[in-house]
């Protein structure tokens, strides 16, 4: 039988949530029945981005495409669209490509257009918005996105809260597939969990008894990283515990957050540890995770420090509520209340028990509902379907 030719479009920036997803996709994509091909737009003035890196022997063929010649600051590249457009349609055509799929704004833009053009089908990931009231380009970019995604042929929706949002922006349900996020689940009783966590913890001089605070993702003003700073400011001061909060991952809000930790006099007790690539190790070395996100699709993040046992504190949006059950396998928190989270994370601390329960049962929810296998065999099946739907038009024709 002849392959499924599948041709994936992203822009790979920071190695996030997107990237992992992309990335696990294509780990665990059937290769006896679709033929994957990566097209990646790339900022040329930047370095070789880690996602590029991490499936060059994973990925046969990856095409590159600049999304501008040129970084704004040297001025405005007003041809970056339409050259972006041609040069992905032109790979296309030579591809003889059976679907295409989009993750993020600019490729679901650039991606689609370049698509229908062709007549190929579209299947686009929407992995969530960013909602900043204050940043009128994010949303001239949400809002664009909204609409192109009404003539993509098929959408993934990583959670119930984005697929109610397309809906309310008038994209049909029934091209909508819930589909959340979902990874490998890590061999935790073969591990020497112990060991790994005192050389993590050691690093950042983090002893034995103190209470480790963990955070991984994109430094940015949507995931609620003040509201951290706030609460482990009332930790220390509230407890008899000596607490410490680490950091992982780079972005926009980086100088703000360090300036606001300086001005409290918190450096002792807020690590920022920039990119890291082994994040099992730092979420082993916690003792309670947190994402205090002000906005979320269904987060790699949480779903991987759930993965490894660890008890969670997250803010109550988006799609997290479909994965925490309060009080059962992590607490939810209303987003920016940093006094219930300090609560919140206060009672965790003085309750060790509390801790192992929830990280029991928290690893066990990610082993029933989001491993790897029956999230690839749910896109597989929009893959196929969407071959099905296609044929049958050509045979109309």
């Amino acid at each position: 039988m002849k392959k499924i030719k599948i041709a994936m479009i992203l822009t790979p920036i920071e190695f996030g949530g997107i990237e992992r997803v992309c990335l696990n996709h294509l780990k665990y994509n059937d290769r006896n029945i679709f033929d994957i091909e990566l097209i990646l737009l790339v900022r040329p003035w930047e370095n070789i981005s880690t996602f590029h890196v991490n499936i060059i022997n994973i990925v046969d063929n990856i095409h590159i495409v600049p999304v501008a010649l040129y970084p704004r600051s040297v001025g405005i590249d007003i041809c970056r669209v339409p050259r972006c457009i041609y040069k992905i349609y032109s790979i296309l055509k030579r591809g003889n490509f059976d679907i295409v799929h989009a993750h993020g704004y600019f490729a679901d833009f650039v991606g689609i257009i370049s698509a229908k053009i062709i007549g190929i089908p579209v299947v686009s990931t929407c992995h969530g918005y960013i909602d900043n009231n204050d940043d009128m380009k994010l949303k001239m970019y949400n809002k664009l996105d909204c609409f192109m995604l009404k003539f993509s042929d098929s959408i993934i929706s990583v959670s119930e809260d984005i697929e109610r949002l397309l809906c309310s922006c008038g994209v049909r349900g029934g091209k909508i597939k819930l589909i959340p996020n979902s990874i490998t689940v890590p061999d935790i009783d073969n591990m020497d969990i112990a060991s790994v966590r005192n050389t993590y913890r050691a690093r950042i001089r983090v002893g034995k008894d103190d209470f480790l605070i963990g955070f991984i993702g994109r430094v940015s003003e949507e995931k609620g990283l003040k509201d951290l700073v706030e609460a482990v400011d009332i930790l220390r001061n509230g407890t008899n515990h000596n607490v410490k909060a680490y950091i992982v991952g780079t972005g926009r809000q980086e100088k703000e957050l360090k300036e606001l930790v300086d001005r409290k006099a918190m450096k002792e007790n807020i690590v920022f540890l920039g990119f890291q690539e082994d994040i099992a190790g730092w979420i082993l070395a916690s003792d309670v995770f947190v994402l205090p996100s002000l906005t979320e699709g269904t987060p790699m993040s949480l779903l991987e420090a759930m993965s490894y046992a660890k008890p969670l504190v997250a803010s109550n949006v988006g799609g997290i509520p479909e994965v925490i059950n309060n009080g059962v396998n992590g607490f939810l928190v209303s987003p920016g209340d940093w006094n219930s989270l300090a609560v919140t994370l206060r009672n965790l601390m003085d309750d060790a028990g509390l801790r192992k329960r929830l990280g029991v049962s928290a690893r066990e929810t990610i082993i029933a509902k989001y491993n790897i296998r029956s999230w690839m065999e749910k896109i597989n099946s929009v893959y196929l379907e969407l071959c099905n739907n296609n044929m049958a038009i050509v045979a109309d024709l």
